[in-house]
């Protein structure tokens, strides 16, 4: 009994023996296999004998930037894993994925790895390419792996590495490239402390070689990194340089920037970064055919410093970013002492020259060569101070700038100054400086820069808070005085006084006539803003005439700007031109001209109130401007006009022939017009007005065309004839004079009447009067039979410059004496003739005048 219970003991034992001898590689194999997934690494099968080897087949890696399928062969048995009595040989085959999208494919021939019972690692790697380049790696690290396999944070190790063509993964659209050959080394005392690289090797574009790198770093742990220049909590210690390398390779880092890669750097570049001594500056170069730079950066990357820029800018790079202010080709030299960026921030100190020659936007400025120091602390203060050669002048300008609040740049920074920001208080001053700048930035781009104001100036401008003095003085103009800024700009001038000389033809471009003489202007502006309203006086000379002006401007509630003008010493011939009166203006109420004036809405449709007198004349009208029209309405306009030679043949000729025999008057002419409508363009079909004119007593020129028989009175007066005229009534329609009948009382015994028509427009004269016949003789109206005196109807025709005067043809003077017998009539001709002195025979007087009849 006890034997068969021995042999089934033993039996159950030997059973219990074969199943786990069989079954514990299968749950290595499984338990393998989970540990594995769970690391995200998928294989396809795990197989394992106590013998060995243990096979992972089909193992799947899937990371960011590599990838592989792979055979990895574990050649050991399960008890030499388990008892870590023997080294660990690993070979693997398959293939390796480096790169995202567009990737380097090896192919893994043989792979060994070696893990020894000490924690020693060694790897043995090389990979093939298709197209016959290879990578291999040779790797060891002595004590790696401590006693449960976990990595000796404090490990030494050493790999090398030998690359032949081999392509390069494209990169943000790098593409086409590959490693000729590259050769070096990666080891560290202390993986935790310390680690150092070195390689060097030379690369291909697209099958061309196209550069050479060569890098020695030694990273070394640092527990204070502040001032440090690191890389992964490590200072960085070494070099790298570059050379010949195809400035395409900066195509991701540009493509967001103005500048063109073969335009402004040139077909490769160079660049070298080199960092020998702890807690020293990084020394950094670049270089390339069209731009070199060098300089300093502390550890941090905070400050660079005495960076040296050598570059020839490009016509079209400089018009980029100056947003086409500039234009042309330069050749810049730039030093900075020391640039600190935060942000969008920095502080800057350094300088900067330029040689052109480039030309300013808008103008005619060419710059030759420019030299400016600049300085600005967080741009909260900004110093550009310098000197230039523009159009072949020498020009020095400073600006200082103290902001109150920060600006996103520098070129904004200046931008605000130019523009009188209010956020800035700043100093400026530019002696010799290209006054085109300034006049863009005005708003003066049409100004003819050289002709009115001077190819260069000198500009002094001081910005405080509360009190900002500006000065301004070139060839042709001064200014000084203060300004007031807001948050457009310019809000206010004061104070400000104005001293220049306007060349003849900017007077002409303004007031449309010809000067023949500069026109000097001294101006004070007590006050003036840019919404108009203003307080002025000045004084401006034309040849020997002088013109006081004073005045003000007020912006009405409506938007409208009111205009209040006073004038004195204004000379007629220039309004008479402006006007294009041809010199009768002048003629009428002599030269100067005082005048009184308030204008609204002065920028809109001009009402006009005015009042003025002159040597000859005084006036007071109100009218409006509209449509090119000067427009009266129902208000009426007085002029009160003395008579001179001029004014008789300028004007009351055009009223009517007999107006300009006037030689005398006993009170000066008064002219009251209404309902007018005046056309500024000198239409004269266009002129409509309704006018009354009162003379008065005047005396005739006794050669008067209407007066011809006067001479033949018993009268004493034979040079001049006493008369008076009537009120004369006139309509103007369309350009035609139309009066109504008004007398002319001659020697306060004859009434002579006039009526009719004048068309201004071809100057045709289409009037009526009449002559009383009793100025044949002495006793005609004595004539037995001849109850009334006889009116002799005239007719004046012709033109305004040479009048006819016949008499109406229609007229019979026989049939009204026909019931008169001839001898009567040779009784009185006989009577008259008995008188004293000689008299005239009235009938041959009739023929004469009437051309014959009897």
């Amino acid at each position: 009994m006890k034997k068969k219970l021995v042999f089934a003991i033993l039996g159950l034992v030997v059973l219990v023996s074969a199943a786990v001898f069989f079954a514990v590689p299968g749950l290595i194999s499984h338990q393998v296999k989970s540990m594995l997934s769970e690391e995200g690494i998928v294989v396809e099968s795990v197989t394992c004998s106590w013998s060995g080897p243990l096979v992972l087949h089909g193992v799947v890696i899937e990371e960011e930037e590599f990838s592989g399928s792979l055979d990895c062969t574990v050649h050991s048995s399960l008890i030499g894993l388990v008892k870590q009595s023997e080294s660990i040989h690993v070979s693997t085959s398959g293939q390796l994925s480096i790169g995202k999208h567009d990737t380097l494919q090896l192919d893994v021939e043989s792979s060994q790895i070696v893990l020894s019972p000490t924690g020693a690692v060694s790897l043995d790697l090389q990979g093939m390419h298709e197209n016959g380049g290879h990578l291999i790696i040779e790797a060891t690290a002595p004590s790696l792996l401590d006693s449960q396999y976990e990595i000796n944070e404090h490990a030494e190790f050493h790999a090398s590495f030998d690359i032949k063509t081999l392509p390069i993964p494209s990169y943000e659209s790098i593409g086409g490239w590959s490693i000729i050959n590259m050769t070096g080394s990666i080891s560290s005392p202390d993986i935790q402390s310390a680690m150092n690289i070195d390689l060097h090797g030379s690369l291909a574009e697209y099958e061309e070689k196209s550069g050479d790198v060569q890098v020695k770093l030694q990273l070394t742990k640092s527990e204070d990194t502040q001032d440090l220049f690191t890389l992964g909590g490590h200072e960085v210690t070494g070099m790298a340089h570059l050379e010949h390398v195809p400035s395409s390779l900066l195509a991701p880092f540009l493509n967001r920037t103005h500048i063109d890669i073969d335009r402004d750097i040139g077909h490769s570049f160079a660049l070298q970064l080199t960092h020998l001594q702890q807690s020293k500056p990084l020394q950094f170069s670049f270089a390339s055919p069209k731009c070199n730079i060098s300089g300093s950066v502390d550890n941090g990357l905070h400050t660079f410093s005495n960076v040296e820029v050598n570059a020839t800018a490009h016509a079209e790079l400089i018009e980029a970013l100056t947003n086409g202010r500039i234009k042309g080709d330069t050749a810049i030299n730039a030093t900075i002492e020391e640039c600190t960026p935060e942000g969008e921030h920095f502080s800057l100190v350094g300088s900067l020259f330029a040689e052109g020659p480039i030309q300013l936007e808008g103008s005619n400025v060419s710059v030759r060569k420019l030299h400016a120091n600049v300085a600005s602390t967080d741009q909260q203060s900004v110093l550009l101070e310098g000197r230039g050669i523009t159009n072949d002048q020498s020009t020095t300008f400073k600006v200082v700038v103290n902001q109150q609040e920060r600006a996103k740049a520098l070129v904004g920074l200046i931008d605000d100054v130019i523009q009188l920001n209010p956020t800035t208080n700043a100093s400026i001053e530019l002696h010799q400086f290209p006054s085109s700048v300034l006049a863009k930035y005005a708003g003066l781009q049409d100004v003819n820069i050289a002709r009115d104001v001077g190819l260069l100036c000198d500009l002094s401008l001081t910005l405080k808070d509360e009190e900002n003095i500006f000065s301004f003085d070139s060839n042709q103009l001064q200014l000084s005085g203060f300004l007031e800024l807001g948050n457009e700009g310019i809000e206010r001038l004061t104070a400000c006084n104005a001293t220049g000389t306007v060349h003849p033809k900017l007077a002409e471009e303004m007031l449309g006539v010809q000067f023949a003489s500069p026109v000097s202007i001294a101006a004070v502006i007590d006050d003036i803003d840019m919404a108009g309203n203003s307080s002025f006086n000045g004084v401006y000379t034309i040849g020997k005439q002088q013109t006081f002006i004073q005045g003000k401007s007020l912006r009405g509630s409506h938007d409208e700007l009111q205009l209040h003008l006073a004038a004195t010493g204004i000379d007629t011939r220039l309004i008479d031109a402006m006007g294009d009166c041809h010199g009768l203006l002048v003629d009428s109420v002599g030269s100067p001209i005082a005048v009184e004036c308030i204008i609204d809405d002065f920028l809109g449709e001009p009402r006009i109130q005015a009042g003025g007198n002159a040597p000859n004349a005084a006036f007071e009208t109100h009218f409006n401007v509209e449509d090119q029209k000067a427009t009266l309405g129902n208000q009426n306009t007085v002029a009160t006009l003395q008579l001179t030679p001029a004014l008789t043949q300028r004007i009351l000729k055009d009223l009517g022939p007999v107006l300009s025999d006037i030689r005398s008057v006993k009170q000066p002419i008064v002219m009251t017009v209404s309902n007018a409508s005046v056309p500024l363009n000198g239409k004269v079909n266009q002129l409509h007005a309704d006018v009354r004119i009162d003379i008065g007593e005047v005396e005739l020129d006794s050669g008067a065309v209407t007066l011809q028989l006067l001479p033949l009175f018993n009268s004493s007066h034979t040079e001049m004839i006493p008369a008076k005229f009537e009120p004369i009534k006139v309509q103007i329609r369309k350009g035609v004079v139309t009066y109504e009948e008004f007398n002319l009382i001659i020697d306060g015994k004859y009434a002579v009447p006039y009526a009719g028509t004048i068309n201004l427009n071809n100057r045709k004269l289409n009037l009526t009067s009449a002559v009383p016949l009793t100025g044949l003789g002495y006793s005609i109206k004595e004539l037995r039979g001849l109850a009334t005196d006889i009116d002799v109807p005239l007719r004046i025709t012709g033109t305004i410059s040479e009048p006819q005067v016949d008499v109406d043809p229609q007229f019979d003077l026989s049939e009204l004496l026909q019931s008169a017998a001839l001898d009567a009539i040779g009784d009185a001709i006989g009577d008259a003739l008995s008188g004293e002195g000689d008299a005239p025979d009235p009938v041959k007087l009739l023929e004469e005048l009437l051309g014959g009849g009897s």
